[in-house]
């Protein structure tokens, strides 16, 4: 029997399998569900983001028109001096954004988890409560609401069982397996033909919703090079679970004990083992390590505005040197206002360190989990297609970075231009608008 024939006899035996048939319409149904869940967060991402960008605009124009007026701020708002260093940064939009992938469409990842906008300020933390999720995916999952990625992860192989369970078993069954073994003298081969076959169906029926929604947000033409990867890796990870499927389809003895023994494996690995996992991790490096940062904020933080003002002038001159050769540092008195203007500076730097020990923690708990991948792989699989989405814990990382230089940038600015006694007009202003445009 060469491949033709197979495909043709497997063809007919599918077409007779209403369970089979219903399956795969079913896993259609789950894949478009899931990827119009990911087309809709990511259009929702895109259009709040340029809604920020034109809110930015308007705010930006409000303080131009002001000093074009010979305003100092808001009528209603009297202490306001645009024309001191420290109000007009404040008053200079200043957001870090994450626009999202378009690849976000096919693995939200982390995209419900983290905050992908920030308002920062010379105040603002990389652990601010904006930036912490509204809702996690496993629980959208619990809410009816899933991605591609957990088509492909979980829901595929399951499949995949589906459509494979009585191949060659369904022969034992009926005692027909000498007659085909008379007309094929290479099982094996026979055996590999036939599950190539459903393989290449849901090769094609990926392929196809991957095109037909790469095409919907942009990804075919903005990242095809992603796109392709997330194909090629989609179609590794099944090769592995039909490899799998094929010993147990050649040593089995029939349908019922291969379903068993796919079912066990799907099991133990696309379950048992991400959940093992997951709880010695939780035990290992437990959440309270937030603690610390709220501490940090907390009490220490506050410990600051007890010290006298020379003490935070000798503060302020250790942890910025720059200061040294300013106008303010060579009076014989620094003003209280200056100092205030430069609180945040000192701030910034202890919740700096603060945020480090959680991202060593984090570091640390990741690379636990990395190194249960040889015998926890499905959990591999799925944090790969979310990379290549740029949905997965380190690009949320990368964004809380740029968050962090954006308030080095900011209250540093303020306090070196305090301490120089500038004083702001619309060309400086408008430079502020350059240094913190994103």
């Amino acid at each position: 029997m060469n491949t033709l024939e197979a495909f043709h006899y497997e063809f007919k035996h599918l077409t007779r399998s209403r369970l089979k048939v219903v399956s795969i319409l079913l896993f259609c149904v789950a894949a478009i569900y899931g990827l119009e869940n990911g087309l809709g967060l990511y259009q929702e991402q895109i259009e709040e983001i340029n809604k920020i960008k034109t809110k930015n605009e308007q705010s930006s124009q409000e303080v131009i028109t002001w000093f074009e007026q010979g305003k100092k701020g808001p009528e209603e708002r009297a202490h306001i001096d645009i024309t001191k260093p420290f109000w007009a940064i404040w008053y200079a939009p200043t957001w870090a954004l994450k626009p999202p992938s378009p690849m976000m469409v096919f693995s939200i990842g982390q995209a419900e988890q983290f905050g992908y906008y920030k308002r920062v300020t010379n105040w603002s933390t990389t652990f601010d409560s904006d930036l912490t999720g509204e809702i996690a995916n496993p629980e959208r999952l619990a809410l009816g609401a899933l991605d591609f990625g957990f088509v492909v992860i979980y829901l595929a192989p399951i499949l995949l069982i589906i459509l494979l369970y009585n191949v060659k078993g369904y022969e034992k069954d009926r005692d027909i397996l000498p007659l085909l073994q008379v007309q094929s003298t290479k099982m094996r081969s026979w055996l590999a033909t036939r599950l190539s076959f459903y393989l290449l169906i849901m090769a094609g029926v990926l392929l196809l919703l991957m095109l037909i929604y790469g095409w919907r947000s942009g990804a075919f033409s903005i990242d095809p090079t992603n796109l392709f990867s997330y194909y090629g890796l989609s179609l590794f990870y099944l090769f592995i679970w039909t490899l799998l499927c094929y010993f147990i389809l050649n040593k089995g003895s029939g349908s019922t004990s291969n379903a068993v023994a796919m079912i066990s494996i799907w099991l133990t690995f696309c379950l048992l083992a991400p959940a093992f996992v997951h709880q010695l991790a939780t035990i290992k490096y437990p959440s309270g390590y937030m603690l610390d940062f709220i501490d940090a904020g907390r009490d220490e933080l506050y410990d600051l505005y007890d010290l006298p003002q020379d003490t935070l002038e000798a503060r302020l001159l250790s942890a910025n040197p720059a200061l040294v050769n300013t106008k303010a540092a060579k009076d014989s008195l620094i003003s209280r206002a200056i100092i205030n203007n430069s609180m945040s500076y000192l701030a910034n730097q202890l919740m700096k360190k603060a945020s480090m020990n959680i991202e060593d923690n984090n570091e640390q708990k990741n690379s636990f989990i990395k190194d249960s991948y040889w015998y926890n792989p499905v959990t591999f699989f799925h944090n790969a297609l979310n990379a290549i989405c740029a949905t997965d814990y380190y690009a949320y990382q990368d964004f809380r970075k740029d968050i962090q230089t954006m308030i080095d940038k900011k209250s540093g600015m303020i306090t070196l231009e305090s301490w120089n006694k500038e004083t702001v007009n619309k060309e400086k202003f408008l430079h502020y608008l350059e240094v913190f445009a994103q």
